[in-house]
């Protein structure tokens, strides 16, 4: 949006999941733009195409051009331009591709139609351009307007700060893991924003009266030279800003570490995904256990928080290596830990081998965001355990981490506020119901 807004176009943001009135008025009596551009996935697919074809249904004049960019799109064009309401797919980061078309069909005629890394419908048949070449160069793009977003007071129980934004110093990873889009995503390329860059806009987001950030890059720890550089100067300058990361399980050290949380880093989330080493190795997730242990014993002899996510139903799961998982994320001592249920996405080594047993795995009719995680998706091509099994194993496993008096001391002792003792009862009764009713 914000590209957008400095080439000239006239935009406006929606926040469906927090604006839901405005949202519904949208679907309702539709609008007069000429684009509607929309993130989906796997999950979201079937109901973001439904909105676009009422978007343009209920639209006077000409209805707008449905467009959508994400990996599902970016991986399966074909499948996703079957569904009315979306008339263009971009294939893969949607920045320069979305200007690009906007710009082309400004000037009339067709010529958008040679735009490399979009699929069109065309006379009733999908084309699919070449993909475009990636561009490196991160520090090219603007800062977003968080000014788009609406006043609106959002939620998440790990953060200390608020008001709290999100940021994205990278994308890619050297990572291979099988259940992850982003290796062909980014194959063999991984983008990062300067520290200088970072900082930059870390300045803008303090004076926007922001108090902590979220960097959502998929293993931010990576960078260790950059984020040397990054921890030092917060510290310098004297910022009072707390800030969440993901990180990986190997490269990074106590050291580092500690000066992470002397720049205000208050917690680390981690992809522990399974206690079983087999599993891991056959997942390519390319940690070992030992690392996985000695990472955050580190973190809690420094008192910084940490969340492990958690997999169940992966590659050769059996009900021992559930319970070995299990037990292995209890010794972890996380601070939280999330259990979800594998689920093979578009784009992903496992995905492609799901295909080759259950090819309808591709139509994405099976999807529903509401059970995302939580339910089996054609887990028993991969995993040795009944699906209705599996699903309550996820259950088992929240009550088996949450309802421990040791976990329940430690989490009161850390509420330092009458804030934090709000939003831990809130996330607290969420996840009880959670670990009871499994929805």
């Amino acid at each position: 949006a914000t590209i957008l807004q400095k080439a000239g176009h006239d935009v406006v943001f929606i926040d469906g999941g927090a604006e839901r009135d405005r949202f519904g008025s949208l679907l309702e009596n539709g609008c007069d733009a000429e684009a509607i551009i929309a993130s989906t996935s796997t999950m979201t697919v079937n109901e973001d195409a439904q909105s676009l074809g009422k978007i343009r249904q209920n639209s006077s004049g000409d209805p707008p051009i449905g467009m959508v960019f994400g990996t599902h799109p970016t991986f399966l064009p074909q499948e996703t331009l079957s569904r009315p309401g979306i008339d263009i797919a971009i294939l893969g980061d949607p920045e320069d591709i979305v200007a690009e078309v906007l710009e082309k069909k400004a000037l009339g005629g067709e010529s958008w139609k040679s735009v490399q890394g979009i699929a069109f419908r065309d006379h009733g048949r999908v084309v699919i351009n070449n993909s475009r070449p990636v561009d490196r160069n991160l520090d090219r793009l603007p800062y977003p307007n968080r000014s788009l977003l609406p006043d609106h007071d959002y939620f998440n129980p790990v953060v200390k700060h608020y008001p709290y934004t999100v940021a994205v110093t990278s994308r890619g990873c050297i990572g291979k893991c099988v259940f992850c889009t982003v290796p062909r995503l980014y194959p063999n390329i991984i983008k990062v924003r300067t520290a200088e860059n970072v900082l930059g806009e870390l300045e803008v987001i303090l004076n926007e009266g922001y108090r902590e950030v979220f960097f959502r890059d998929e293993t931010f720890t990576m960078f260790r030279k950059r984020n040397e550089q990054i921890c030092k100067e917060i510290i310098h300058r004297g910022w009072k800003l707390g800030w969440i990361c993901n990180g990986r399980l190997d490269g990074i050290d106590k050291a580092m570490l500690a000066l992470m949380q002397e720049a205000g880093c208050h917690m680390i989330k981690f992809g522990v995904e399974s206690g079983d080493q087999e599993i891991l190795d056959a997942m390519k997730k390319g940690i070992a256990l030992e690392n996985v242990r000695r990472i955050f014993r580190w973190c809690n002899e420094l008192g910084l928080d940490t969340h492990a996510h958690v997999m169940l139903g992966n590659i050769g799961e059996t009900r021992e290596t559930i319970e070995r998982t299990i037990e292995f994320v209890k010794e972890l001592n996380p601070s939280n830990a999330a259990f979800g249920i594998l689920t093979p996405y578009p784009g992903t080594e496992l995905f492609d081998r799901v295909a080759q047993i259950r090819p309808e795995i591709k139509d994405g009719s099976h999807c529903d965001l509401e059970i995302l995680h939580t339910a089996s998706f054609f887990s028993e091509t991969f995993t040795h355990v009944d699906p209705e099994e599996l699903e309550e194993w996820m259950k088992v496993a929240y009550r088996r981490f949450y309802w421990r008096p040791g976990y329940l001391l430690k989490a009161l002792s850390r509420i330092s506020s009458f804030e934090e003792l709000r939003r831990a009862i809130k996330a607290g009764i969420t996840t009880l119901d959670f670990s009871l009713r499994g929805s």
